[in-house]
């Protein structure tokens, strides 16, 4: 991904409904204040951001991971379309717990210094991949529908 700790990079990432300051809150790979928080606004729809990728190798592994810790909101859907399969976890970000999986093959949270969660999802892109796609990391609200334990 291009400029993966720095959400607002508007080149790299387009946001829905949030707001997303860059260099705005310490980085727990490496303590330096380089990452995004992303701020949902009022807008009643998908709060997200999501960065189209240009290259999906056909049959090729890939491994997606963000750090994040609930404000707001504890529950994060992480996506991925390869140009022909959809790929979508679900994590809590209070409890640690991974839900409702569709095509990733693995899927971890580790919880992580400083309230954070590392999350992680592993996938082999289809055998028909075209050269694009796109990565989305969503905030959600409906625990019950997304196969999620809420304590």
């Amino acid at each position: 991904l291009s400029y993966p700790n720095n959400l607002a990079k508007t080149s790299s990432w387009t946001a829905t409904a949030v707001t997303a300051p860059p260099n705005s809150i310490q980085n727990p790979a490496d303590g330096t204040t380089t990452a995004t928080k992303l701020m949902e606004t009022t807008a009643n729809s998908a709060h997200k951001v999501v960065q189209t990728v240009t290259t999906f190798y056909p049959s090729t592994g890939y491994t997606l991971s963000f750090y994040g810790r609930g404000n707001g909101r504890s529950f994060v859907q992480l996506a991925a379309h390869d140009g022909v399969t959809a790929y979508s976890c679900f994590f809590n970000l209070t409890t640690g717990a991974v839900g409702t999986n569709s095509n990733f093959t693995t899927t971890t949270i580790a919880q992580q210094p400083g309230g954070f969660w590392l999350c992680q999802a592993t996938f082999t892109a289809n055998a028909a991949a075209t050269a694009s796609g796109t990565y989305t990391l969503s905030l959600v609200e409906i625990p019950s529908k997304l196969g999620i334990p809420t304590a």
